[in-house]
């Protein structure tokens, strides 16, 4: 049996994915390793005022809640 490349894997892979019902997608994501992440992640803190801060944690306490499928 011929051992197969790395891009076939992937390709039989994804194939195999999609025939299940899934879909690719590809996400960014902050590097909380970057030079100046710390530092922007603090301003942005910083620059929350109480009302949004408020709004936001109520969101939180409400997702919290939510009810569980499983259950």
């Amino acid at each position: 049996m011929a051992t197969k490349t790395t891009s076939e894997r992937m390709k039989n892979y994804r194939a195999r994915m999609r025939a299940k019902g899934f879909k690719q997608v590809q996400m960014w994501v902050p590097d909380v390793n970057a030079p100046g992440f710390k530092k922007e992640l603090n301003r942005q803190i910083s620059s929350l005022n109480k009302k949004h801060e408020s709004e936001v944690m109520e969101w939180a306490e409400d997702v919290a809640d939510w009810p569980d499928d499983n259950e």
